[in-house]
């Protein structure tokens, strides 16, 4: 649930979320989450609010509205980056990958998680995000049906998950890698 302060009352929408066969999240509500989204714009407009665009872009990705979703990931990175907020970068990016990647722009999605991989393995910075980029670089991986390459990303995202005990993230990517085993297999038997 989200909530919106409007005239000293608070409105709530629903931005939750499940996920297809593919693991991609999907709306629970479109129109509650696209209201919400709405809401979010409003506030963002007023305040040019990092967490906010941040925030905007994941839920324009979950409806499928990749464009606007891309322009708000960039917008925070560009504002993270201004204030010297280099987690906020970090994190954002990975949203921007995601949305590139459901784009099918999967050079870029790639390059621009592995270039964050490698900064962070580099300076030792918010390795904690590690797990979601081997976990996101997995996910492009299957999606250009490099299936084996896509098993070896998603097994270091497991073993990193394991260590944050993230119990949500660890779920997605066990059934991630189910997943990929079943297409790996799929494409054995071709």
């Amino acid at each position: 649930m989200s909530q919106h302060v409007q005239q000293d009352r608070v409105i709530t929408y629903d931005m939750s979320y499940s996920r297809d066969e593919r693991y991609r999240e999907i709306a629970t509500n479109p129109e509650q989450m696209r209201m919400g989204v709405a809401a979010m714009i409003a506030h963002y407009e007023k305040t040019e609010d990092e967490i906010t665009a941040g925030r905007i872009s994941i839920y324009l990705r979950i409806l499928g509205e990749l464009d606007e979703g891309e322009k708000y990931a960039r917008l925070a990175i560009g504002a993270y980056r201004e204030e010297k907020r280099p987690r906020g970068v970090y994190v954002n990016k990975i949203r921007l990958a995601r949305i590139l990647h459901w784009k099918g722009e999967y050079n870029e999605a790639t390059d621009i998680l592995s270039n964050l991989k490698t900064t962070l393995e580099r300076e030792h910075i918010a390795v904690d995000l590690l797990d979601v980029i081997y976990y996101v670089t997995g996910e492009v991986k299957v999606d250009q049906g490099h299936y084996k390459e896509a098993l070896s990303f998603l097994k270091e995202a497991k073993r990193l998950g394991e260590i944050k005990k993230d119990q949500e993230a660890l779920a997605a990517t066990v059934a991630a890698i189910a997943r990929t085993e079943r297409l790996l297999s799929n494409e054995a038997k071709c």
